[in-house]
């Protein structure tokens, strides 16, 4: 392993125990080498969607070159509830080793010195991060990376009613060509009523306190997302093992669905016609959203302490066209 390595391995038995540290090295560019350590005097429980490793696809770096912020091009998974009790326990003195292709997640367009560290909520990290302070941060690195754009080829899609698919089954197919129907018809809703209530109950539920600005933000965005379903092409692709579904946010109205997201029912608050609305809100060309968080309780949470964030979770967008399509019945 790397110098990296050895210096952790220094600190486990030589450091006045402080909590979570995160390190990041690079002796083969593109590859980062990123080492969680617990340097706490109690048990650390890290979720496994942020281990580093081939699968790790997180937007959890700071990436510069020059003044130039680098944009995010990896995937954006929507996990499950369930996925919040997936973790591993970092026991005091124990760390994590992996390594990390930085070219997968970011764009890097140029042969040029890219500046890097990692910032990152502890929420995002670790299983009881909201009672640590609010960012992670580690060392910064610089290092000279040669231009690595990765290129995507896609077969020609199976195109049905007007929505394309790849390598999904009869059965997928029908249900996913539902699931649209119902994201499109409960777009609208979710539209029509913020048109018709900016200082609504489910409106202050899922994004927060009416604030003008705030609700122009959603209302903008919640109008694009209803106009992509009514307007754009979009591609499903099927045959994922997981999470629930995903997109790249520059390859506009392509949706990833995975094999749990046909668990879920056709319709309803959570179903997968507003996961396929969580998804199609993540796009740069509709709402370009985030996920701070997953799930009805901790998006409902989101809206009441942090409502800057919450107009830019996909989660909130997802409950709150449900549960106004609910309020309809």
């Amino acid at each position: 392993m790397s110098r990296l390595l050895a210096a952790v391995l220094f600190l486990t038995t030589s450091s006045v125990a402080q909590g979570f540290s995160v390190s990041i090295s690079m002796d083969e560019p593109p590859i980062l080498e990123v080492i969680y350590l617990n340097d706490a005097l109690k048990p650390i429980e890290v979720y496994e969607w942020a281990i580093p490793n081939d699968n790790f696809w997180m937007d959890i770096f700071n990436v510069y070159s020059g003044d130039i912020k680098n944009k995010y091009v990896g995937r954006v998974y929507r996990w499950s509830d369930a996925a919040y009790n997936d973790f591993i326990i970092l026991k005091p003195g124990e760390f994590i080793y992996g390594r990390i292709d930085i070219s997968k997640l970011y764009y890097l367009g140029s042969n040029s010195d890219y500046i890097i560290r990692f910032n990152a909520e502890s929420s995002k990290i670790l299983r009881r991060g909201e009672t640590l302070p609010g960012v992670i941060g580690s060392n910064q690195i610089t290092k000279y990376i040669k231009r690595k754009v990765h290129v995507f080829v896609k077969s020609a899609p199976e195109v049905e009613d007007g929505i394309g698919f790849h390598d999904c089954s009869r059965k997928e197919k029908d249900s996913l060509k539902l699931a649209h129907k119902f994201g499109t018809e409960y777009s609208q809703e979710a539209h029509a009523y913020l048109v018709a209530y900016p200082e609504g109950e489910l409106y202050i539920n899922w994004f927060g306190e009416y604030k003008k600005k705030n609700y122009k933000i959603v209302k903008k965005g919640t109008d694009k997302i209803k106009k992509a379903f009514e307007e754009e092409f979009t591609e499903y692709f099927c045959g994922c093992k997981d999470p629930i579904a995903w997109v790249y946010t520059d390859r506009h109205y392509e949706i990833h669905v995975c094999e749990e997201f046909f668990e879920y029912d056709i319709e309803g608050v959570l179903s997968q016609a507003t996961i396929a609305i969580h998804e199609m809100s993540h796009f740069e060309v509709t709402a370009d959203t985030d996920d701070h968080v997953y799930g009805e309780k901790k998006s409902k949470k989101l809206a009441k302490k942090k409502p800057k964030e919450a107009i830019e979770n996909a989660d909130n967008y997802l409950f709150f066209s449900g549960y106004v399509q609910e309020s309809k019945e």
